[in-house]
């Protein structure tokens, strides 16, 4: 699976631009900073509270409300949910889900936080999406995906 990843992430820096002449590691921060921008200029969309969120202050553009290794775990949850959904696998219930609940849980986020989490966690889905569904789904790829699901 590591190389499937390695390749859905390649994929992704390539269309995002953020390859560039750069190196793997700051590549990687890069996107991550690209999908998080594209996060706060949609939280907008996201629900807050049962209502539509406000859209994303200066303050939050500068200082956003999740970290970088939540943002980086967000990303790889994402990324795992669209390998399952291809593989055919309850990505909703048994990542997207508790994602979810741990966040307002265990990590004591507040709802715009865990509505910027969702989105971030689509925007991933949706970016890798096209990548993981060029490749098949084979019976060793699904058992490993179903091994890494946050619920077993």
């Amino acid at each position: 699976m590591s190389r499937l990843f390695g390749v859905v992430l390649g994929a992704v820096l390539v269309v995002s631009g953020a390859a560039g002449a750069q190196q793997p590691g700051r590549a990687v921060d890069t996107l991550q900073k690209q999908l998080l921008k594209l996060a706060l200029d949609n939280l907008d969309q996201a629900i807050c509270d049962k209502a539509k969120c406000t859209p994303a202050t200066d303050e939050e553009r500068r200082n956003p409300p999740l970290s970088d290794d939540q943002v980086k775990a967000i990303i790889s949850v994402g990324t795992l949910s669209t390998l399952a959904e291809h593989c055919g696998l309850d990505w909703k219930r048994r990542n997207f889900q508790p994602l979810m609940q741990i966040h307002r849980k265990r990590m004591k986020m507040s709802e715009r936080q865990v509505a910027l989490a969702g989105l971030l966690h689509g925007i991933t889905m949706g970016v890798t999406g096209n990548t993981i569904r060029s490749q098949p789904c084979t019976q060793k790829l699904k058992a490993e995906v179903d091994q890494k699901l946050i619920l077993k």
